[in-house]
């Protein structure tokens, strides 16, 4: 299992919103809040993105499957699952250097510790459990799961406990919390080598005024410059089976790949906080970078139904492993231009969503696939992807308000137990 009040409507603005607040070094006094809406997107399209695999992944692969994948979503799901997660390390990377420059390394790794790695482990298997419940039965609805008659008519709890005891270490999957545990995985080995970084004579150099970064961010301020930033990926993708890097779900034991490329992502946004005044360039380019992405998309997207269909020879895996790195690239930069030039002014509704996505993504996957077994006779497929999202958010915002916003819950999650109030004064709460 695998995730508003517009600004300026023209680049110039939203460069000019972060050039007002960034100095050279990056420096910001204000909220940049077009990252917000920014952090807002990587999360919560996830569960749109999640409401829609239900008709395209196979009986057995989703708890509701589809023994024919619906072409139009397939496309959907292959490209926002291109750049998403990516996009998330992007992000994290960014406000881990904020929180860092703020309150220095030892609050920070504490908070990583408190509000990922406890979150983690507090959730995981009440998760799990109540993802069980409905893909059980799912599965005897449709029937992909083959149970014994006297197994079946035991009660879901149990057949869903059942189940989750017959995982063996390290096959124990983390469900779509892995995102947790590889953003914990990536943050330690990150500090850890800033911490020996730090104690060479090569740390006395400023990074951020180094040779090096000045021409890096030369390369990520250019209109190709995604394409020279994909360069490094293009053979890592192409080492994996599909091309594409493949959600690391299914064990503890962490995939080196996924650890590299969410590494490289995290490494970007920690440099590129360094380096703000770029978010000007990228609100001025967001455009380009879209429409390539969603080329260079289209073109590993047809090689991908190739793949499945009758298969592929070596040379095409190694063209869509080059597409799917362009787009992850062009698409990470392109969607932070694209909010950061149309979102840069405050927003409560922009502010409301970003400081409730943590949450609505913790929890979403239950209520997601609960709806899809019931809505699953429906034979209009646009009613019940609307139901699906709509009971969805609606339920996952309402618990949202009324239990996390203003508790402690809220606290532990988000950094702080009253978002309302430190909207005046900025937060660095976010995962």
């Amino acid at each position: 299992m695998t995730d508003t009040t517009s600004a300026a409507r023209s680049p110039s603005s939203g460069n000019t919103t972060i050039a007002a607040s960034a100095t050279d070094a990056g420096v910001v006094s204000d909220r940049l809040h077009g990252l917000d809406a920014v952090r807002a997107f990587a999360l919560l399209s996830g569960v749109v993105l999640h409401s829609t695999l239900a008709y395209v992944m196979q009986p057995g692969q989703w708890g509701i499957g589809a023994a024919r994948p619906d072409l139009a979503l397939w496309a959907f799901v292959h490209y926002v699952h291109d750049f998403r997660m990516q996009l998330f390390f992007l992000l994290a990377g960014f406000f881990g250097a904020m929180v860092v420059g703020r309150r220095g390394a030892r609050a920070y790794l504490r908070d990583r510790l408190v509000r990922i790695g406890l979150v983690f482990v507090v959730l995981v298997y009440p998760l799990k459990l109540l993802i069980s419940l409905p893909w059980i039965a799912g599965g005897l609805k449709t029937g992909w799961l083959q149970l014994p008659a006297e197994t079946a008519r035991l009660p879901l709890l149990v057949l869903a406990i059942g189940g989750l005891r017959e995982e063996t270490w390290p096959a124990i999957s983390p469900g779509h919390l892995w995102f947790l545990y590889y953003l914990f995985l990536v943050t330690v080995v990150f500090m850890a080598a800033r911490w020996i970084l730090a104690r060479t004579a090569t740390a006395r150099t400023p990074v951020v005024g180094s040779p090096l970064s000045r021409r890096l961010a030369a390369v990520a301020a250019h209109p190709l410059g995604p394409i020279v930033l994909a360069l490094p990926v293009i053979p890592l993708l192409g080492l994996t089976p599909g091309a594409v890097l493949a959600s690391p779900d299914r064990g503890f034991l962490p995939d080196s790949l996924a650890l590299v490329i969410y590494g490289l992502c995290f490494s970007f946004g920690w440099w590129l906080h360094g380096r703000q005044a770029l978010l000007g360039a990228f609100a001025r380019r967001w455009a380009l970078w879209l429409a390539l992405s969603l080329g260079a998309a289209a073109l590993s997207f047809a090689i991908e139904v190739q793949r499945q269909t009758v298969g592929i020879e070596l040379g095409l895996h190694w063209l869509a492993a080059t597409a799917n790195a362009l787009t992850l690239s062009l698409a990470c930069l392109g969607w932070i231009g694209f909010f950061v030039d149309r979102f840069s002014a405050p927003s409560p509704v922009v502010r409301y969503l970003a400081d409730a996505s943590y949450w609505v993504y913790l929890i979403h996957l239950p209520i997601v696939v609960a709806v899809q077994v019931w809505v699953s006779d429906w034979g209009f497929l646009p009613a019940q992807l609307l139901t699906i999202n709509v009971v969805t958010f609606a339920v996952s915002l309402a618990s949202y308000h009324l239990i996390v916003r203003d508790t402690p819950i809220g606290a532990w999650l988000n950094g702080r137990r009253n978002p309302s109030r430190a909207r005046a004064v900025g937060s660095t709460g976010t995962v």
